[in-house]
């Protein structure tokens, strides 16, 4: 009486479910056609009164932050560790959870530095919009990147970095599921809404702007030009054994703007 479904019927799900897929498609592209125009007018809206310079790298200099600005992303990043982390390790020690586990609240506090910059990297790369840019002709690419970038930057900040904030704690709570006092720890909840804020500065450039740098957090081998050794490490080894706080770096230049915190 409930045997197997009937090719047919299976079939006729099938087609079902590709003819959904393809009206989601056609919804989303339009929706990302809809964004584009908008920041193509945008830019038209700017342009106005404001001639472009006519020299080489013009509009990259003026899409791009100042080293003000960037001194200052680098010294929020720091605080994040040398000031925020510090307050976040003393409320987890009040935590019967952490009780005598400086290792546990270390690697636990550094997972969410490391799944915020995730969660934001990948915000950004999901956007459809960067498809259709692509195949984009007769377009300054370069421009309507930076208008991009802008969009998601203030789109980021305006809803205060919520969305990605929610999916670095869902990612924290399903592994330390059995920490249920994590979860109303009111500091370390603002630490990670602190990390969502610095980090889209730093995957999306401040304000949207030049330059868009990155971390870096995997490497076994300690480099003196990337790395500084915390005071317990071993002064000779060059295994590192782990990260306590990742580096910050300009992928296109190469300049290491902070140095990994490291245990060797």
């Amino acid at each position: 009486m409930f045997g197997r479904p009937k090719p047919q019927r299976l079939l006729a799900d099938h087609v079902l479910h590709l003819n959904f897929q393809i009206n989601t498609l056609k919804s989303e592209l339009n929706e990302n056609r809809k964004k584009i125009y908008s920041l193509e007018q945008q830019n038209k809206n700017l342009s106005v009164g404001c001639p472009k310079p006519d020299y080489s790298g013009a509009s990259q200099y003026y899409a791009s932050s100042t080293e003000e600005e960037i001194t200052d992303l680098n010294r929020r990043f720091r605080d994040l560790y040398e000031k925020n982390r510090h307050v976040v390790m003393g409320a987890l020690d009040e935590l019967p959870e952490f009780a005598d586990s400086e290792e546990l609240k270390a690697k636990t506090v550094f997972s969410v530095i490391v799944l915020t910059y995730r969660s934001v990297h990948d915000t950004v790369k999901r956007d459809r919009v960067w498809s259709i840019l692509d195949a984009a002709e007769d377009c300054n690419r370069g421009e309507l990147d930076n208008a991009l970038y802008r969009h998601l930057y203030n789109e980021a900040q305006s809803q205060h970095g919520m969305d990605n904030a929610k999916e670095v704690t869902s990612q924290i709570w399903s592994v330390l599921y059995d920490f249920p006092s994590l979860k109303t720890c009111t500091c370390f909840n603002r630490f990670i809404l602190d990390c969502v804020d610095v980090v889209w500065a730093v995957v999306a450039g401040i304000n949207g702007n030049q330059p868009r740098l990155k971390i870096e957090y995997e490497s076994y081998q300690f480099d003196p030009a990337k790395h500084l050794r915390t005071p317990n490490s071993n002064p000779r080894a060059s295994v590192i054994k782990r990260y306590l706080w990742p580096s910050l770096s300009e992928p296109t230049t190469g300049r290491i703007h902070l140095k990994a915190i490291v245990v060797t």
